[in-house]
């Protein structure tokens, strides 16, 4: 008689719902020519069962990611690798929006904002950001930047629902990595990607 390996939990689900003095709103984060649709956030810990060696996984090298993906464009769950390799906390959020003035002749315009932000654990010892920044070089081509004094590897994806691409942004810091792509139907006007990036990286410096 065999009987079945226990199911081991790496990562716990928090659920929906707004942080402990969180500072991160979708009105805060959109401009003034969008208003917000529906807005998801969701976060995640280490589960039960972390330290369990079935958990543990090593990060996929550069060269192996799937640049098709979504990012971080690794193949499968990135949660399950990133949580048992040190990840304190992650919180996503993803905001859908529509132009509050829309063009009369169409249909409402819809801009998907989807962002990712990880508590890491203390001196990285896995590297998880190390990970991140080569993974936006790699698959975005991203380019080192200052952000309102934050490192961040500025570049751009696939877009999703249109053709051409999709600004793409990692924001690096010691304890702590984010990063949001920008989609949507139509191209984010230069002051509306400004808006996201520097709301983005005036609460990273604060967080």
């Amino acid at each position: 008689m065999t009987t079945l390996a226990e199911a081991v939990q790496c990562v716990s689900d928090h659920g929906e719902g707004q942080a402990s003095g969180s500072d991160l709103r979708a009105a805060d984060l959109l401009g003034p020519t969008m208003r917000p649709g529906s807005v998801v956030e969701t976060f995640f810990g280490p589960g039960r069962d972390v330290g369990d060696p079935r958990c543990v996984k090593a990060m996929p090298a550069v060269g192996d990611l799937d640049c098709h993906q979504r990012a971080p464009w690794v193949r499968g769950d990135w949660l399950g690798l990133a949580i048992p390799s040190g990840a304190a906390r992650v919180r996503t959020l993803e905001i859908v929006a529509n132009d509050r003035e829309p063009v009369r002749t169409s249909n409402p315009i819809s801009q998907v904002l989807t962002y990712v932000e990880v508590d890491l654990a203390p001196h990285d010892p896995q590297r998880l950001g190390q990970f991140v920044r080569e993974a936006f070089r790699h698959c975005a081509g991203g380019m080192l930047q200052n952000l309102h004094g934050v490192s961040a590897i500025v570049g751009s994806a696939p877009a999703e629902y249109r053709q051409g691409q999709a600004t793409a942004v990692a924001f690096l810091r010691r304890d702590r990595l984010a990063w949001v792509v920008l989609n949507g139907q139509r191209e984010w006007t230069n002051a509306e990607r400004d808006k996201v990036l520097t709301t983005l990286a005036e609460h990273l410096a604060r967080a």
